[in-house]
């Protein structure tokens, strides 16, 4: 049996001796092997997957960070923005999951598909809490400075989701 991602990738950052950390303190610029971001993107998603993990989530990210989210036409800037954005999720399907399928890593850009799924129990801004389920894949694309996420951007059908929350004909 594996350790859970998020406590293995916490160690891993914590460990002294590993040669990033030598790196940072020395005010190196420090490059993200393909593992260290394989686990940062595996973070997000349990951040995500969490009622409870909206600091993991925001340590994830710059203080100047850009999170979008293009099905929803929502764009938020800095970890203040990104933890209302997380709240306000969580609050409308406290039950959301995350499950990433795949990802690509470019230098310091990369990309993930994924699959959210949720019970949709709370109000979100225009559309009142149908406690209806929703599962959709979505895609996302990321851009790196240092350890940290600078740009998030996700892509998922809207349509399909309203569809099986119950707020548009499902034909």
């Amino acid at each position: 049996m594996t350790k859970p991602l998020l406590l293995r990738y916490t160690l891993h950052r914590s460990h002294l001796d590993l040669p990033f950390v030598s790196m940072l303190r020395k005010g190196k610029e420090y490059r993200m092997t393909p593992a260290d971001i394989a686990r940062l993107v595996e973070d997000w998603a349990i951040a995500w997957s969490s009622s409870h993990a909206q600091e993991k989530l925001t340590s994830l990210f710059t203080d100047d960070c850009v999170y979008e989210d293009l099905a929803m036409g929502i764009t938020v800037h800095g970890k203040a923005e990104l933890a209302q954005l997380y709240t306000t999720a969580r609050n409308a399907f406290p039950d959301y999951k995350v499950e990433v399928t795949a990802h690509v890593v470019a230098d310091d850009r990369g990309g993930a598909e994924w699959v959210m799924s949720g019970t949709h129990t709370g109000d979100l801004p225009g559309l009142p809490a149908t406690n209806k389920y929703a599962s959709v894949r979505a895609a996302s694309i990321f851009e790196l400075r240092g350890d940290k996420v600078s740009r998030w951007s996700d892509y998922f059908d809207m349509v399909t989701v309203l569809k099986q929350v119950g707020a548009m004909p499902s034909n």
